[in-house]
């Protein structure tokens, strides 16, 4: 894959962060209800104009914001494409929309780099090995070879089975360990516990001076799953903990409540017996299975799940959805958009049809910073890079969408493009929920059937684009305004969901200053990686110091 920007984008759909819990020492309990009730979504973020997690749009109005066990004060702004999130709310019976009572966020690991990587793909954080594959998210830096000993980054991901960190996203936090500053979290099992110290892993937690929480007046027990934080650097392999909580490793779902989950299977028994990121699921004669037959579930697989947890806290699957591997379906296309059909959610590159639904990952790397990014801001002569699953019918289901480069072109007006003012959600690619998603006009997060009909502006007073309300002379159609920089949510610039930190308050009514990268964040960092403007700008929002 060409690399051209901070913001890589890795393949294999892998998604879930389940050393989740906002409340430490307990699950999450979800409200009951029924396939169409309240319940649990998890994943990653997509895209944004609310925001976008297993092709649902759900949409974040009245939603709180949590991160890492704390208010995000910032909102959605504070959250980036890549990240894993949970959701709680509800999902419509249509499976493509949702309404978000609360979207939460807990990294999986942070803290500094121990080992950094020699094959641009696996590296050691507080010695824990991190793989990577072709949809993580980098942000602040290009490679993952970039990275220096001593840098201080987070990790949003998941474990397999054998405790392998599979990373959805990677953020750059800080160039060196900084006091009062920088913090070093690590979450895992306890062994070698004594009443002064304990490892997980091969790290050192030396914790007599450490606030415990949640622990009975044994304490520390080998086996237990807990989380460190600390504001000292790592020494060698020694980490002086300030504070260790006692934690659930894995979701408590209960009840019958919906949920919809994205992860890798963890432990496999049989096929009505394996769990999912550690949750227990199970099989009837009714679950359907998409993209491969049931034979085809095993240890590690990728997987996304749908179902209703029974009483005894099982997930009983309705719908179970294989995620391809990079070396089995997956294929590559670069090229410039040669049309654009809208109302079928379809390009076309070099003769080849591209379809993207509602779980095509898009990113703007071009010059435009368009967030999000959806079908309406392309155009004619873009260059774009595609990754996706060839379909039988030869079309490409685009499982990644990102723009290198545009044209300069006008959206929608140039005669070669289709821009329908149809968006019937019956030509939805293949039952892809298409019209649900980056048919959607994103940016204007109206939520009540405003599916980008001409005419319909989508700013909502966000007029971003570095702060350009010029659209880049792009009249776009019949009055669409496809606003280059339009960010989502009535004016919430979501910038890839992060413009959190930096003095970048969330702008709400738009990006007053769009961020160029984070400069005093990134500024210096790692001598030999350029983290310019110009290298590292679609850090989009910035690091997220919470």
């Amino acid at each position: 894959m060409k690399i051209s920007s901070p913001i890589k984008y890795l393949i294999v759909t892998v998604l879930v962060t389940l050393a989740l819990t906002s409340c430490g020492g307990g699950g999450t309990t979800v409200a009951e209800g029924g396939i169409s009730g309240t319940g649990i979504t998890m994943g990653r973020i997509t895209n944004f104009g609310s925001i976008f997690v297993n092709g649902i749009r759900f949409n974040t109005d009245n939603a709180s914001f949590i991160r890492d066990g704390s208010v995000a004060t910032g909102g959605q702004a504070e959250y980036r494409v890549g990240e894993f999130i949970i959701i709680n709310g509800v999902i419509d019976p249509n499976g493509t929309t949702g309404l978000a009572d609360e979207v939460i966020f807990n990294d999986l690991l942070e803290g500094a780099v121990t080992e950094v990587s020699t094959d641009n793909k696996h590296l050691k954080v507080l010695d824990q090995l991190v793989n990577t594959d072709a949809l993580t998210v980098f942000y602040g830096f290009n490679l993952l070879s970039d990275l220096v000993q001593g840098n201080i980054v987070e990790i949003s991901g998941i474990k397999d089975a054998t405790g392998l960190i599979t990373a959805t996203s990677i953020t750059l936090k800080q160039a060196q360990f900084v006091p009062d500053v920088s913090q070093n979290e690590l979450k895992g099992t306890v062994s070698e516990a004594t009443n002064q110290a304990f490892k997980i892993g091969n790290i050192l937690v030396e914790y007599s001076n450490a606030v415990l929480v949640g622990f009975s007046s044994r304490g520390v027990q080998n086996g237990q799953f807990v989380e460190v934080k600390s504001g000292s650097a790592v020494s060698g392999n020694i980490l002086i903990a300030d504070l260790v909580e006692l934690k659930e490793e894995y979701l408590d779902l209960t009840g019958k409540t919906q949920a919809e989950i994205e992860g890798q299977v963890t432990s496999f028994q049989s096929l009505t017996q394996f769990k999912v990121n550690g949750l227990p699921v199970t099989t009837t004669s009714a679950t359907q299975y998409k993209n491969a037959p049931a034979s085809r579930l095993a240890l590690n697989s990728f997987v996304e799940v749908e179902g209703v947890v029974n009483t005894a806290g099982v997930l009983v699957a309705t719908e179970i959805s294989f995620e391809f591997e990079e070396s089995e379906a997956t294929i590559e296309l670069e090229g410039n958009v040669q049309s654009i059909t809208v109302d079928r959610n379809e390009i076309e590159i070099n003769g080849q049809i591209i379809l993207l639904d509602a779980s095509t990952l898009m990113v703007d790397e071009s010059d435009l910073e368009v967030s999000p990014l959806t079908i309406n801001e392309l155009k004619v002569g873009d260059d774009i890079e595609i990754k996706g699953i060839v379909q039988t019918n030869g079309t490409i289901l685009a499982t990644k969408l990102e723009r290198n480069s545009t044209s300069g072109g006008r959206a929608a007006d140039g005669g070669n493009i289709a821009i329908s003012t149809n968006t019937n959600s019956g030509s939805s690619n293949n039952g892809d929920n298409s019209s649900e998603g980056n048919d959607s006009d994103e940016g204007n997060d109206s939520d009540e059937g405003s599916d980008s009909d001409e005419g319909n502006d989508s700013d909502e007073g966000s007029d971003s684009d570095e702060g350009s309300d010029s659209d880049e002379g792009n009249d776009s159609d019949e009055g669409n305004d496809s606003d280059e920089g339009n960010d989502s949510d009535e004016g919430n610039d979501s910038d890839e969901g992060s413009d959190s930190d930096e003095g970048s308050d969330a702008n709400e009514g738009g990006d007053e200053e769009k961020q160029d990268v984070d400069e005093e964040e990134s500024e210096g960092i790692n001598e030999g990686s350029d983290s310019s403007d110009d290298s590292n700008k679609n850090d989009k929002g910035g690091d997220d110091d919470d």
